[in-house]
């Protein structure tokens, strides 16, 4: 799925979708680490692979509505 946008409230969207992706990032990255919240890891990331997998999914995320949001 492509998370460019074209121009004006589609570009609001993507700063919304981009604050979601860095959100996800964060959880990721502190709940799962220094709580040792298994079902919230679960929760990140329904794919297996743990909370790992989930921060580099929401990165990747996060850089793509970047790179669309720069061309702007």
């Amino acid at each position: 799925m492509s998370y460019c946008v074209k121009e004006g409230a589609d570009t609001i969207k993507a700063v919304d979708r981009l604050l979601i992706a860095f959100s996800l990032w964060r959880e990721a990255g502190h709940l799962c680490r220094f709580h040792d919240k298994k079902d919230e890891c679960k929760r990140l990331e329904p794919l297996e692979g743990g909370y790992d997998n989930a921060k580099e999914k929401a990165y990747e995320k996060i850089m793509e509505l970047s790179i669309c949001l720069m061309k702007k």
